[in-house]
């Protein structure tokens, strides 16, 4: 095996150890490039510097010899020379040609690393605007869960309100069953009474006729009846204003009849709209529990997302700092390998 093998060989072996080991450790993109930036440079450095070592050992060796022997080898050394000149040129080619090679993959990973760069800066984007968000719901979660408190106290105080006004209802309920019974006994009394002045209006009309019956027989018995005609005519006169009196209480009684009878009527649609009150008021007291326990659920969701939006705040924050670190790697990459590259260029310039 000759020289220019070997380097071949060698080189050829770094390039593969420089794809192999960054595929074996699952590295990323920039730690393959990282790789292939220093194998690169590597080869460069060794294929030059043994280039220029075995051209100064060939050099030195044609000079001792042509000491030793200047008129014997001299057209042999030149053969040497010659022969030696075109492998250097053969491996300068060679080199260059790897030399490209790597360019191309420094240039493809270039591209590749511009590409993750313009992802990871979108993502670092998308993740402050998703921080944005999570502020803004932790925010929207806060003044929601203010505005359940105070639906909770409104509503305790609704749901009071309406316990007092129960009681309050109840208590008129039983006033008017209580006026209700009164005005039932008013009115039993009232018929009584109408009974009574019936009976005196019937006994006034009997005295009238037994006044006029009395009047008769005065007028029969002459002088001896003069005296009782006149108490019969005083009778008369006692029973018909009994009898008008009778008339002008009934009518009293009749118009407090009426009365009673619309107080009654009154009383009772009362007491139909008091019962109707009740079974509202116990129905709107259901209600407002019924608010109570879906406020204290919705207060205990608020709680829910008010702690998933800190969740996701806090794993957003830590996102665009792993993001961040992300992005000053991939830029250091991208710096060292335009370095490499520029590195690389100079080599194909020297060869």
């Amino acid at each position: 095996m000759n020289k220019r093998t070997l380097d071949i060989a060698i080189m050829s072996i770094m390039l593969f150890v420089s794809t192999l080991i960054p595929s074996l450790l699952n590295w990323s993109v920039g730690g393959a490039a990282a790789v292939a930036v220093c194998a690169c440079v590597i080869s460069g450095i060794y294929l030059i510097s043994t280039s220029s070592k075995e051209k100064e050992d060939k050099t030195v060796q044609i000079k001792e010899e042509v000491n030793d022997d200047p008129t014997n080898e001299i057209k042999h050394e030149d053969e040497d020379i010659i022969h030696f000149d075109e492998n250097n040129i053969i491996n300068s080619d060679e080199i260059k040609t790897l030399a490209e090679s790597q360019e191309k993959s420094m240039h493809s990973i270039n591209e590749s690393l511009l590409k993750v760069n313009d992802n990871v800066t979108k993502i670092e984007s998308e993740v402050k605007e998703l921080d944005n968000v999570c502020t803004k719901a932790s925010d929207d979660s806060m003044k929601l869960a203010e505005a359940i408190c105070k639906t909770m106290y409104l509503v305790s105080v609704g749901s009071e309100n309406m316990t007092n006004m129960d009681t309050s209802i109840k208590k008129i309920g039983e006033a008017n069953t209580q006026l209700d019974e009164s005005i039932k006994a008013a009115n039993n009394s009232t018929k009584e009474a109408i009974d009574i002045i019936h009976l005196i209006g019937s006994i006034a009309t009997q005295t009238n006729l037994l006044a006029l019956n009395a009047a008769i027989e005065a007028a029969r018995a002459g002088e001896a009846g003069k005296g009782f005609s006149v108490v019969a005519s005083e009778i008369r006169k006692l029973a018909d204003d009994v009898k008008n009196a009778v008339n002008s209480v009934d009518a009293i009684i009749n118009d407090i009849t009426a009365a009673i009878e619309m107080i009654t009527s009154n009383a009772n649609e009362s007491g139909e709209l008091i019962q109707e009150s009740i079974t509202n008021v116990a129905t709107t007291e259901e209600t407002f529990q019924s608010i109570v326990t879906e406020v204290g659920e919705i207060d205990g969701n608020a709680n829910i997302i008010a702690e998933l939006s800190t969740s996701c705040q806090n794993l957003s924050s830590a996102v665009s700092g792993m993001t961040s670190e992300q992005l000053n790697f991939v830029n250091n990459t991208l710096d060292e390998l335009r370095n490499a590259l520029n590195i690389n260029k100079d080599i194909i310039n020297e060869l």
